[in-house]
């Protein structure tokens, strides 16, 4: 979370943040945990060929920003776009985040239309 969300969130928004994240945490995710520890994608996304957003969120402590940077300057034709916020920006402020998928699509549309 990021530290602006947790300066505001009231006591009741961070105890329902806080469940709906425990909720998550099952076997599946433990294996996914251990999975992203032993792979290593860096040279598979220079394949990549399709246009691609690469969202980093600035406060992020999991994966931080400059891992971000890393994986969209790796990908072909990829954009980079970083949002105030933290891990959880997709549950913190759902809005901003999908808007910033939305407009992304919305230029590549209209790209794809004047061509």
């Amino acid at each position: 979370m990021s530290p602006a969300l947790l300066q505001t969130a009231s006591t009741d928004q961070l105890d329902e943040m806080v469940a709906g994240f425990t909720a998550m945490l099952d076997s599946r995710i433990t294996r996914q945990i251990e999975l992203d520890g032993r792979i290593d994608l860096a040279s598979a996304v220079t394949g990549i060929q399709a246009v691609t957003l690469v969202l980093a969120s600035a406060d992020d402590r999991i994966i931080p920003p400059f891992h971000q940077r890393a994986l969209s300057g790796a990908i072909p034709n990829a954009r980079y776009r970083e949002l105030a916020g933290g891990h959880g920006l997709p549950f913190e402020d759902p809005a901003r985040f999908f808007l910033a998928i939305t407009e992304w699509l919305d230029e590549q549309l209209a790209k794809r239309e004047a061509a």
